[in-house]
């Protein structure tokens, strides 16, 4: 492959992700939630518990902006705080029903649109 044609796909890659961020933005926020939000609510309910150590870099975001978004999903209702048992300092993060509704919609959405994707048609299914 020439360096032009890697260039060029290295590119296209770079676009298409911002754009797919952008989509998943604007569904999301029409469900009125954020995508990081989002992204920390499903793997939230792939666990048992909800590890937040790794999440500010995955998610784009400064540590403290991570716990306001945490805080966020509390105040909502999607989200509940226990205390570890194995730690009194620490507080673990499950899912509340509301929050597990929250997943599944979005992962209905997801599924909906990655059928169309494959299908070459983005937004539509077959």
């Amino acid at each position: 492959m020439s360096l032009d044609l890697k260039r060029q796909l290295v590119a296209q890659l770079v676009e298409s992700s911002r754009l797919l961020r952008n989509y998943i933005d604007h569904r999301a926020k029409g469900r009125g939630t954020t995508r990081a939000q989002w992204m920390y609510c499903f793997d939230c309910g792939s666990r048992r518990d909800c590890p937040r150590s790794t999440w500010p870099k995955v998610l784009e975001l400064q540590p403290i902006s991570l716990v306001r978004l945490l805080d966020r999903l509390v105040e909502h209702g999607l989200l509940e705080r226990r205390h570890d048992p194995k730690d009194r300092r620490a507080n673990r993060l499950f899912l509340t029903p509301s929050g597990r509704q929250l997943v599944d919609d979005l992962d209905s959405l997801r599924d909906f649109h990655r059928l169309g994707c494959a299908a070459g048609n983005p937004g539509q299914r077959d």
